[in-house]
């Protein structure tokens, strides 16, 4: 995580200072200061993810051998409706990219009102509009922060939604197929507990 985070602090300050002059006035400073002091740790936290997602992925790989093993119909029957019940998460997919970015455009915005009103300290304090840009200040750390408690939420629900439909998908596999063909009790069992132990809780 760290390394990726040194690689990539180092590129982007090399494209920043091999930039054209006009490239600071289009982006400004607070965009740059807010992408380099959060973002760029986002994308190394990132990094860290998609190893833990591959780790988790080996770890369902070795789960599913034995339900296979033991019971393949309830293990195909489960796969297809866990596939099923995954559906959604494509569309709050979609949801969660627009609330990232609403996320990301808020910090700037905070983070350049900020800035301005630090570097402009001497001035607000000779013509007293101290409250005032105290409140301009807040109102945009309350934008940032509503933003930030809708992402959140949306990540909270599919997590804890996860959990229940995987659950769900197992059990109506154990039940439809223990309907229909009267296995061992102690293999359907160890099936369930099989195929429980590869959800990503």
């Amino acid at each position: 995580k760290y390394n990726v985070l040194t690689l990539i602090t180092k590129n982007s300050l090399s494209d920043i200072y091999s930039s054209r002059w006009g490239f600071f006035s289009k982006v400004g400073q607070a965009k740059l200061l807010n992408t380099m002091n959060n973002e760029v740790k986002v994308i190394a936290s990132s990094f860290s993810d998609i190893i833990l997602q591959i780790a988790l992925f080996i770890r369902l790989v070795a789960y599913i051998i034995t339900p296979f093993y033991l019971n393949y119909k309830i293990t195909l029957m489960t796969i297809i409706l866990a596939s099923l019940f995954s559906i959604p998460f494509f569309f709050l997919n979609k949801i969660s990219y627009k609330l990232g970015k609403l996320q990301l455009e808020s910090a700037n915005e905070k983070i350049g009102i900020l800035n301005q009103t630090l570097q402009a300290s001497k001035i607000i304090i000779g013509f007293n509009i101290q409250k005032y840009l105290i409140n301009l200040n807040l109102q945009t750390l309350k934008k940032h922060v509503l933003a930030a408690l809708k992402s959140f939420t949306l990540q909270i629900f599919v997590g804890n939604l996860f959990q229940p439909l995987a659950i769900t998908a197992v059990s109506i596999s154990l039940f439809a197929v223990y309907s229909t063909n009267q296995d061992d009790i102690s293999i359907l069992a160890a099936v369930f507990w099989s195929l429980l132990a590869s959800i990503p809780i």
